[in-house]
């Protein structure tokens, strides 16, 4: 798995996916924090293929660069849950702790 801030040309994020290849992994995930407004992610998913790309809605994806591969996760229940103990006064360092990306 590929962490980065966000993917723009994907020329790191190539260069990390062939270093991950070389070094023996079989499939390569990229998980930028947020999608970019600039690049072209079809230019770059064709020539750097990855397995997936997961990114959060945290900025909205425009329609011409959802691809098969991107897949936006929800960042609406960490934020609900989130608000729901600061209004309770509970423990947002719990939620934090014990919040699972993959379900």
């Amino acid at each position: 798995m590929i962490f980065d801030d966000m993917i723009t040309t994907g020329r790191q994020r190539g260069r990390r996916r062939n270093v991950a290849k070389h070094n023996g992994a079989r499939e390569v995930y990229a998980c930028p924090r947020t999608p970019s407004s600039a690049g072209r992610p079809s230019s770059v998913c064709a020539t750097q293929p990855l397995r997936q790309i997961i990114v959060t809605d945290s900025i909205p994806l425009p329609p011409h660069k959802q691809l098969p591969q991107i897949k936006v996760l929800s960042v609406a229940p960490l934020l609900a849950d989130a608000i729901k103990r600061i209004h309770f006064n509970e423990s947002v360092s719990k939620l934090l702790n014990r919040t699972r990306i993959f379900r």
